[in-house]
């Protein structure tokens, strides 16, 4: 058995491992511009679907015409997510830091916003990926989709807060 032969277990493996890098870094560098971090999102889930098909071909390419083709419609749904969320975030600012502690109890219906946003979110761009649909019927079925599969949605939602803990 040939240690560096492309159909070695091994091989294909470390080839599968080098593409999910080159794919994270084409991410890193396109998201930052803010305004692009849907675009970029959606196609690294457009490859990511692609190369768990085997159907994926250059890594660079995929991605960047993933990318191009999706940028005006994930814009569209990104900036609202951005300008929505930090308007959430500064209320619970406000609320914690800046308001007398008896209106302590007004972050929680503005955390079950942010929940409830963020929950959208997560299914928003894998589905812009994979289907082509009006903007409208696209956010209807995050939304349908993180209610539905609730349990998954909590799951998902926990892990990305848990990331976000270990980066800050």
């Amino acid at each position: 058995m040939n240690l560096f032969n492309p159909e070695n277990p091994g091989m294909r493996f470390l080839s599968k491992l080098f593409d999910l890098i080159v794919l994270n870094v084409l991410f890193i560098i396109c998201c930052l511009p803010i305004i692009t971090i849907g675009a970029s999102i959606t196609a690294m889930y457009s490859v990511s679907l692609k190369m768990v098909r085997n159907e994926e071909g250059y890594i660079v390419k995929s991605f960047f015409a993933s990318f191009k083709a999706v940028f005006k419609t994930a814009a569209l749904l990104w900036i609202p997510i951005l300008f929505i969320g930090g308007f959430f975030c500064a209320d619970l600012y406000i609320i914690h830091n800046l308001l007398d502690p008896a209106f302590l109890f007004l972050r929680y219906p503005v955390m079950c916003l942010l929940i409830i946003l963020a929950c959208g979110y997560l299914y928003l761009f894998p589905l812009l990926s994979y289907y082509q649909c009006p903007t409208k019927q696209l956010v209807k079925n995050a939304f349908l989709l993180s209610l539905g599969h609730l349990p998954t949605t909590v799951v998902i939602l926990c892990l990305h807060i848990f990331v976000l803990i270990l980066v800050t």
